[in-house]
């Protein structure tokens, strides 16, 4: 069973919003009996996998030290919000790595 009838021809998705480059990957779905939920399933999932990975390499000024901002604390795993002008008005990660200038 595919889901080509409903899909303009096509036994596959695409989206090329994000890159031009093709990558080809395949699901089993032998789970599905409607074609419909099939189809769902695929740009569902398709959806997360195409959207690129982001890593950010910041320099940042621990306020904490200051008189007044010590509620400005931040450590390893926490999860901060970083305001990417490009991308999205601001996005949430986590700090893996922290480098000291001494």
């Amino acid at each position: 069973m595919t889901f080509a009838s409903i899909n303009g021809g096509k036994e596959y998705v695409e989206d090329y919003s994000f890159s031009s480059d093709v990558r080809i990957s395949a699901l089993d779905s032998s789970s599905f009996s409607n074609p419909y939920q099939m189809l769902e399933d695929a740009r569902m999932r398709f959806a997360e996998y195409s959207q690129p990975r982001v890593s950010y390499v910041l320099s940042v000024m621990d306020l904490s030290v200051l008189t007044d901002y010590e509620h400005e604390a931040w450590k390893l795993g926490d999860i901060v919000t970083v305001d990417d002008k490009e991308l999205e008005p601001s996005i949430k990660t986590r700090v893996v790595r922290r480098q000291y200038n001494l």
